[in-house]
């Protein structure tokens, strides 16, 4: 007998102190909301609103669609009918997803464009058919525009200054006013493109010690960094 009552002491002593830790635990009001605000996973937060149910229905009938329908049904909501039929089929899922947001509470306000301003380069610079490791390339050109995000336009872009100085010297401008921006026009109307089609532009690629590396599209944006003073040359 003594040996039972020995052995079952400690059985008590557990029993009584998880009773103890469950009445602090209870009254505890700050445990409780710990225990609400534990954070919910993307399928039970974001995803949990109705719009989109809506929104996979709707590209379950896009996906049924052939070419024709959906050149039908981009003409119907005056949407750019080009492109071969995966581009067609991102273009209508794209929009539904807009409007449908943009009617939702789900939106909160939030825009899908990261950059309020996109800068378009298009590097020219000389280069070998082999080009060694230790090759120094000479930049040509180094032509640049700039596209509003909000308006979906190439900010214009004058020489007017340029011309000012030319003029104050008695000189003409040689050669023709933004030749050079040629190509970068084009990409920049390429971009242009894809943002009107939905497409979020993030930075896939940057330049570490002159390296090029690969960036993750779920890495955190990151601002510029400050601008420094230009080495002089030996």
């Amino acid at each position: 007998m003594e040996s039972q009552k020995k052995t079952s002491q400690p059985e008590n002593k557990t029993s009584k102190s998880e009773e103890d830790e469950e009445e602090q635990c209870c009254g505890n009001t700050s445990c409780e909301k710990s225990e609400k605000q534990e954070p919910s996973s993307p399928k039970q937060g974001d995803f949990s609103d109705p719009v989109y149910k809506e929104i996979a229905v709707a590209n379950g009938a896009i996906n049924r669609m052939n070419r024709d329908e959906l050149r039908a049904k981009c003409a119907e909501l005056k949407l750019d009918t080009r492109g071969v039929k995966d581009v067609l089929r991102k273009r209508l899922k794209s929009y539904y997803k807009r409007q449908k947001l943009m009617l939702s509470s789900a939106a909160n306000g939030n825009s899908d464009v990261y950059f309020d301003y996109i800068c378009v380069v298009d590097f020219e610079a000389t280069c070998e058919e082999n080009n060694p490791p230790d090759y120094l390339h000479e930049i040509i050109e180094f032509p640049m525009v700039l596209i509003d995000t909000h308006t979906l336009e190439i900010v214009p872009r004058t020489q007017t200054k340029l011309i000012c100085m030319l003029e104050n010297l008695g000189m003409q401008y040689d050669g023709r006013p933004h030749c050079g921006l040629d190509d970068s026009r084009n990409i920049a109307r390429i971009a242009i493109h894809m943002l009107e089609d939905g497409c979020q532009l993030r930075v896939n690629e940057c330049l570490h010690s002159g390296e090029p590396r690969s960036v993750p599209i779920s890495a955190p944006i990151e601002g510029a960094p400050a601008p420094q003073t230009p080495k002089k040359r030996n």
